[in-house]
C-alpha cells in the first residue's frame, strides 16, 4: 500500500499546484511504472491481481491527463486517447481492447458503446464519425 499512498500523495500535490493539462498547467500524461507484462503469465495469479489494482488505482484519481501504463491484452478498462488546443479544439479516439465483449464508456457526460475490438473517433470529442471494428494492428516491425 506503500505506492497507493505515495502516487495518492504526489497526485494531490500535482492538482493542488494545478499542473496538470486539464488545470491549465504543463503535465499532458502522468505515468505507472508496471513492467510485469511479459513475466505475469510466469507470476500468475499474484500479478494479475497487482496489476488490476495498479490499473484501478492510476485511474480512480480522475486528474484528466492519460495514464501511461503497461497495458495487457486484457485490460480491463477502455481507453481514451484525447487531443485539445488551446483553442478549444478537441478530438477524442475511444479504444475497446477486449476482443469478445462491448465496452460501455461514459466519455464528458455521454454514453458510448464501443463494440468489441473497436476504435471509434470523434473529431469534436462528441459525436462517433468513424468506428472501425475488429481491427489489426502491427508492431515490432524490422528492417
Amino acid at each position: 500500500m506503500a505506492m497507493q499512498g505515495f502516487t495518492q500523495k504526489i497526485v494531490q500535490l500535482i492538482k493542488n499546484k494545478r499542473l496538470f493539462e486539464s488545470q491549465g498547467g504543463p503535465i499532458i500524461l502522468s505515468q505507472i511504472e508496471n513492467e510485469y507484462g511479459p513475466s505475469s503469465k510466469a507470476l500468475g495469479a499474484p500479478s494479475y491481481l497487482y496489476m488490476t489494482w495498479a490499473a484501478k488505482m492510476a485511474v480512480e484519481p480522475g486528474i484528466g491527463v492519460p495514464w501511461v501504463i503497461c497495458k495487457e491484452d486484457d485490460a480491463l478498462y477502455p481507453v481514451a486517447h484525447v487531443f485539445s488546443s488551446k483553442e478549444g479544439g478537441c478530438a477524442a479516439f475511444l479504444a475497446s481492447h477486449n476482443p469478445e465483449s462491448a465496452a460501455k464508456v461514459v466519455y464528458n457526460n455521454k454514453h458510448y458503446n464501443l463494440p468489441p475490438w473497436s476504435i471509434n473517433i470523434l473529431p469534436d470529442c462528441e459525436k462517433v464519425a468513424i468506428q472501425l471494428a475488429f481491427f489489426l494492428m502491427f508492431s515490432s516491425f524490422r528492417l
